[in-house]
């Protein structure tokens, strides 16, 4: 049957579905007492997360605020020399 439209390109598949949540390993380690020893799995990385976000947002005004503090800094030297 002709449904009007051709297919587009990369559609055909279905969508993946999400992965499902990983289970928590404090079942066998609760137990034993080692759980906190170890680092924990699902911990966020905030260096991860959060620092190109802000190295996209304000590298900028920081390196802009770097050279200035650079060319005082050379000025000042100059100056007194």
């Amino acid at each position: 049957p002709v449904t009007g439209s051709a297919p587009q390109p990369g559609t055909t598949e279905p969508p993946t579905p999400p992965a499902p949540p990983r289970p928590a390993p404090a079942a066998a380690g609760a137990s034993a007492g080692s759980s906190s020893s170890r680092p924990s799995d699902d911990a966020l990385d905030l260096g991860a997360t959060v620092l190109p976000i802000l190295a996209k947002t304000y590298g900028p005004q920081i390196v802009f605020a770097l050279v200035a503090l650079v060319i005082g800094y050379l000025l000042g030297r100059r100056r007194r020399g």
